[in-house]
């Protein structure tokens, strides 16, 4: 098996509302601000997503290999000027949140 962990840092937007994670399709936990989610995975590739309502992130498929640690971030877009332009957001809802890899495998 491989770990995974998402974090999620103390950004002012969604600051009240939790991010639901899934990996494969499957919800693995929900995200509160300043919190972190971790969980076992099997060896392979695999797709990670985080939902809000009805927008997300972008898609980030990694690998993994048994043993593997892998870590990734996940907040919202909207931050400086953005807040200010939630509508447009709203225009786009697979852009809602920003999911990236930090460390691991790739």
């Amino acid at each position: 098996m491989a770990s995974v962990a998402v974090v999620r840092g103390s950004s002012w937007a969604d600051r009240f509302r939790q991010y639901d994670i899934e990996c494969d399709g499957v919800r693995m936990g929900r995200l509160k601000r300043n919190s972190r989610l971790s969980f076992q995975v099997s060896p392979g590739n695999h797709e990670l997503v985080a939902r809000i309502d009805w927008c997300s992130s972008n898609a980030v498929t990694f690998s993994v290999a048994p043993g593997d640690n892998v870590e990734f971030d996940v907040a919202s877009s909207l931050r400086g000027w953005r807040v200010a332009g939630a509508v447009f957001a709203l225009s786009r809802p697979q852009s809602w949140l920003t999911l990236r890899l930090l460390g691991g495998a790739e």
